[in-house]
């Protein structure tokens, strides 16, 4: 075998290992009581709220964040058996492409549904007047130390070395 031939495996043998697919899809639909379409009676419900955080976690496209970040809460209530995540706060840490997505918070259940009454709408008004308010804060992206340039130079140097010892074309 000569240094050409030697070289062309070696480049093929750094550039195959690249072309693994990874793919995991949950679905979930959900709508909102309030808008056209819905008629519902009001109905309370307490939360029991857990005081112990649970973390939650996923991974994927940079460009699919919002679902990157739902993968993380479904995690994270998964983990917790839980029907809502009370006051996430999520971090977010990017590599090229891909975003893994953290998320803590506090684990929830529904419980004790019941009718609404006259006694509660005083608590369902302020309820509706206390709303949170959250803010995104993003940190300035880290140059990556890529393997990729490097391995382009050798298999360049290895090319134009096995053209030269092997006489050209």
């Amino acid at each position: 075998m000569n240094f050409r031939t030697f070289a062309w495996i070696v480049s093929i043998a750094l550039l195959l290992p690249s072309c693994a697919v990874t793919s995991k899809t949950e679905t979930a639909r959900s709508i909102g009581i309030y808008g056209p379409g819905v008629l519902q009676n009001p109905v309370m419900a307490d939360l029991d709220v857990n005081e112990v955080k649970v973390i939650g976690n996923a991974t994927g496209r940079k460009s699919h964040l919002a679902e990157v970040k739902n993968m993380a809460i479904a995690d994270a209530l998964k983990k917790a058996s839980a029907d809502v995540l009370v006051e996430p706060i999520f971090t977010l840490e990017t590599n090229g492409s891909k975003v893994t997505a953290t998320v803590t918070g506090y684990p929830s259940i529904y419980k004790n549904f019941r009718s609404v009454t006259a006694a509660d709408v005083p608590v369902l008004e302020t309820g509706v007047m206390q709303t949170a308010k959250s803010s995104e804060v993003t940190e300035e992206p880290k140059k990556a130390k890529g393997t990729g340039a490097i391995i382009g130079a050798v298999i360049v140097v290895l090319t134009v070395v096995g053209f030269l010892v092997g006489g050209g074309l």
